[in-house]
């Protein structure tokens, strides 16, 4: 269950400008990176471990998530 006024965010590529959508998720209030997507496995691995989220290298899987409000 999503807890008022959260946004849980995933995020599809995690190449060098994903660092800014980053960056720009944990500068809003209500805002939270919960998964991110990319299709280069070790830029997916990279950003998932970097941020403590899970990971995946298919948009489906991403889109799937009970967690994910916001692509």
């Amino acid at each position: 269950m999503n807890t008022p006024n959260i946004v849980r965010f995933g995020v599809v590529g995690c190449g060098a400008i994903s660092t800014q959508h980053f960056e720009a998720i944990d500068a809003v209030e209500g805002a939270r990176l919960v998964a991110v997507a990319s299709a280069s496995i070790g830029s997916a691995r990279a950003a998932g471990e970097r941020r403590h989220v899970p990971w995946m290298t298919e948009l489906d899987d991403l889109v799937a998530r009970d967690d994910v409000d916001a692509v």
